[in-house]
């Protein structure tokens, strides 16, 4: 579910693979997930989104101290149909202990290098699961360790469109976004490239009609 500043909803129907969108002209509840911090607060999604007796097979795990990482790891989640848990670099929160624990997972993969999650937390998660099994995906920098999520997305989910979208195109020229370009085409096989402004919100009206554009057929409800 995603919600546009104009008070319309999107809502993604994965199961009859389609997108709804609606215009809200009603008051709407909103329903606060949070905790104490954001390590608490990813926990208490994971219990809403996984609540007692249900459990989850594999969980994915990223730092809490930046954000590109658990970024690109909400794709992964979503794939394993697994909860997005959030450590600190050198130490397994005490509540994400207890939160593994409950749901009781085979395996778990871990994003980021030693930097982000070190070798002893994974060790730690890996202990926590019924395999004792955790997956490290990582690359150089967290450009390439989103490719890396984003290739295991494709083995889980099969075969799928790939899109790349490059942000901050106005702070480097045409030459070194096209070398960019190549230098990840070899890694993953991208279907397209799409490049982007955050700042001066170029090319978002282009991603967004591109990536309706490439959602598999079914009804669609306006």
């Amino acid at each position: 579910i995603a919600l546009g500043p104009d008070r319309t909803v999107y809502i993604a129907d994965t199961g009859n693979h389609r997108v709804s969108k609606w215009n809200v002209s009603v008051m709407t509840n909103e329903a606060e997930v949070a905790g104490a911090d954001r390590y608490a607060t990813a926990v208490e999604a994971s219990k809403k989104a996984f609540p007692d007796p249900q459990k989850a097979d594999i969980v994915v795990l990223a730092t809490g101290e930046n954000w590109p990482d658990a970024l690109g790891g909400t794709a992964l989640a979503g794939a394993v149909n697994g909860p997005l848990l959030l450590t600190r670099p050198n130490a397994l929160p005490a509540e994400v202990i207890a939160e593994i624990t409950r749901l009781e997972p085979k395996r778990a993969y871990v994003l980021g290098g030693t930097a982000a999650v070190s070798d002893d937390v994974l060790d730690d998660i890996a202990a926590l699961t019924e395999l004792d099994i955790a997956t490290r995906l990582d690359g150089a920098d967290r450009y390439w360790t989103a490719i890396k999520i984003a290739a295991e997305v494709k083995a889980r989910a099969g075969d799928v469109t790939r899109l790349l979208v490059l942000n901050k195109i106005d702070l480097a020229d045409p030459t070194t976004i096209e070398s960019h370009e190549a230098a990840y085409q070899k890694l993953l096989d991208f279907d397209d490239f799409i490049r982007i402004s955050g700042i001066s919100q170029y090319g978002r009206d282009a991603l967004l009609d591109r990536i309706i554009e490439l959602l598999p057929e079914g009804p669609k409800y306006f």
